[in-house]
């Protein structure tokens, strides 16, 4: 009858799902001098994402209705984006095992390897985004 050919026009599904990324990435740039000195600068990012939620979606057929409905996640597993970064200076031979000399020249106290800083003083735990949205149940917060 008419009421099961509705019927069979309406779909609805509960999808719960869970994304994880974890990745890195690097970029460096190195220059060779004639003394077989090579100087470098390395800069490494580290990622991690993680979502998992539910979404509702309803079709209804006759009416060409569609509905998604996202979930707000749970407080204590909130969807997250989270990267690390750091930049590094070296000095190196072009011949494994060596230590490179020309820096101890210029500058006895210096070590080949620096971590690009302007130290902790300077670290900072500046928003530069805090939303909070009851309508669209949604809190973000971008931090650095």
């Amino acid at each position: 009858g008419a009421a099961q050919d509705e019927e069979t026009d309406l779909f609805f599904r509960i999808f719960t799902y869970k994304l994880s990324y974890n990745g890195q990435t690097s970029n460096s740039m190195t220059v060779f001098n004639q003394d077989n000195t090579a100087f470098s600068i390395k800069q490494d990012n580290v990622y991690k994402h993680q979502f998992g939620q539910w979404i509702k979606v309803a079709y209804n057929n006759p009416k060409m209705n569609l509905k998604v409905i996202f979930e707000r996640p749970d407080y204590r597993k909130p969807a997250s984006f989270i990267m690390h970064s750091q930049t590094v200076v070296t000095i190196t031979t072009n011949k494994l095992g060596d230590v490179p000399t020309a820096l101890v020249k210029t500058c006895p106290t210096c070590q080949n390897v620096q971590v690009l800083t302007r130290g902790d003083e300077h670290k900072t735990g500046r928003y530069f985004l805090n939303q909070n949205s009851e309508e669209w149940g949604a809190r973000i917060t971008g931090k650095y």
